[in-house]
């Protein structure tokens, strides 16, 4: 047995998904600037037995015109399996960073698709530094 932590991404999938589109027409239309506005991800995670855990990263995406009229909404929580062996001290870290990091790049496939299949040019997710933001969230709780 080795003597490292090993993660595994057993299975991954749509958990929920939203997709709203209120104007078809403008939304297509290339010469409408529009504003796009990402809510920050968050991760969430549940020990489903034995080895197993269920992390989910979700991510919620508004797009208006210049006069602030929604023309797209997408919500998704997108999450995955993942058998973790063996025991592992820093387990809330793993689970923060290195699942969501293995997660990310699925969920930004989805929505560059949920783009495409409405007609609009795809929505890039930012990069995101999950051990960053490991660090501020420990230290946040830490000087609670």
């Amino acid at each position: 047995m080795k003597n490292h932590t090993e993660i595994e991404l057993v299975h991954s999938f749509i958990k929920d998904l939203s997709l709203e589109v209120m104007d078809p027409l403008e939304l297509l239309n290339k010469r409408v600037e529009l504003d796009i506005n990402i809510s920050p991800l968050g991760i969430k995670s549940r020990k489903l037995g034995n080895d197993n855990f269920e992390v989910v990263s979700d991510c919620k995406i508004l797009v208006s015109n210049q006069d602030g009229d929604k023309l797209l909404g997408i919500q998704l929580e997108f999450s995955g399996i993942f058998k973790i062996l063996p025991e592992y001290t820093e387990l809330k870290e793993l689970i923060y960073v290195d699942c969501a990091s293995a997660l990310y790049p699925f969920l930004r496939a989805e929505v560059i698709n949920l783009c495409g299949k409405v007609g609009m040019n795809p929505i890039m997710l930012p990069y995101i530094n999950f051990k960053g933001q490991y660090l501020k969230m420990r230290k946040q709780s830490d000087e609670e």
